[in-house]
């Protein structure tokens, strides 16, 4: 009887350890297809751009890197026949920490592409409640992972960067940002964006008509009247004047 129980227990130990394999087994197969997608998603994908588009929100299908000192190592995005290589930037300030923002864009038809990379600063988006930052630079350099750097723009109201796209190539950008607020940047055609300006300096320009006008009426009230509700109205469209001018 003691012979057989421990055969007994000589045969389970076997099939006990083959069961902690297996087990263990599975649970790096369930391990490495539950990191499978995230090691893909990784890659950059290219934004196509095509000659019809006014408009493309950069900061919606970029990638944000962050933490990763003065020196940024990614992959590129794969190039038209499959090819993936690396680029390193550096920051525009050694010894920084600066956020990045990485895209690519990729040019599909056989015609060169020229657009403008915008980061506006005067937006309520990220700008802060208390002591806001709307003047403060949003993008302090763009390096692409192909060709020049692109081509500062002057601008007193956003960081522009002007983009070229031979045919059918595909470039990785990497944006550095000025601070740690991830900015709204756009890629606008060229004509578009002017056509845009164009319009809100009509539009600001009827504001400022009509809250000239405003502040001029209530002042002459003010004076004839002498009340006490039209001086601060008065203020208040004088203040709204001096913000349009």
């Amino acid at each position: 009887m003691a012979e057989l129980s421990a055969s007994a227990r000589g045969e389970a130990a076997p099939s006990w350890h083959r069961g902690r394999r297996t087990a263990a087994l599975a649970c790096a197969i369930v391990a490495a297809v539950l990191l499978l997608p995230a090691a893909l998603a990784h890659a950059i994908e290219a934004i196509p751009v095509e000659p019809n588009q006014e408009k493309i929100d950069i900061t919606a299908k970029g990638e944000l890197y962050e933490g990763r000192g003065d020196r940024l190592q990614i992959e590129t995005a794969p190039s038209p026949d499959g090819y993936i290589g690396r680029m390193a930037v550096a920051a525009s300030i050694p010894g920084t920490n600066p956020g990045w923002l990485v895209f690519a864009l990729s040019n599909p038809t056989s015609e060169r592409i020229v657009r403008w990379l915008v980061a506006p600063r005067y937006t309520l988006a990220n700008s802060r409640v208390f002591w806001p930052i709307l003047d403060a630079p949003r993008i302090a350099a763009v390096t692409p992972s192909l060709g020049f750097r692109p081509e500062t723009l002057k601008s007193g109201r956003a960081d522009m960067f002007r983009l070229n796209l031979e045919p059918g190539q595909t470039v990785t950008f990497a944006a550095e940002m000025s601070s740690q607020q991830v900015p709204r940047l756009n890629l606008w055609d060229p004509n578009a964006y002017q056509a845009k300006q164009q319009d809100r300096m009509l539009f600001n320009g009827v504001l400022l008509g009509i809250t000239g006008l405003l502040a001029i009426f209530l002042t002459a009230i003010f004076a004839a009247n002498h009340r006490a509700i039209f001086p601060a109205t008065a203020l208040v469209a004088w203040a709204a004047l001096a913000y349009f001018c």
